[in-house]
C-alpha cells in the first residue's frame, strides 16, 4: 500500500504539472465549444421565432382581408 505524497510534492512532479495543464486545456475547449454551440442554437431559435411572427402577422392581415371581403360579400347580397 502506498502512502500519498505531500501536496508540494505533487505539484513540483514535472509530468503531473504538465497532464494538469493539459486537462484543463481540453476542459477549456471542450466549455467554449459548448457554448458557442449554445450561441447558435440561441440564434437559431431567436431566428425560427422571428420567423413565425412575421408569418403569424400575414396570416392574421389576410385573415383580416378575407373577413372585410365576406363582409362586403354579404352586404351586396
Amino acid at each position: 500500500m502506498r502512502l500519498e505524497q505531500p501536496l508540494n510534492s505533487q505539484r513540483s512532479n514535472p509530468k503531473r504539472r504538465q497532464l494538469e495543464d493539459l486537462l484543463e486545456e481540453v476542459t477549456d475547449n471542450a466549455l467554449n465549444k459548448v457554448k458557442k454551440q449554445s450561441a447558435v442554437n440561441t440564434n437559431t431559435l431567436a431566428a425560427e421565432i422571428a420567423g413565425v411572427q412575421v408569418a403569424v402577422k400575414r396570416l392574421r392581415i389576410f385573415g383580416i382581408l378575407i373577413f372585410l371581403l365576406l363582409l362586403y360579400i354579404a352586404y351586396r347580397l
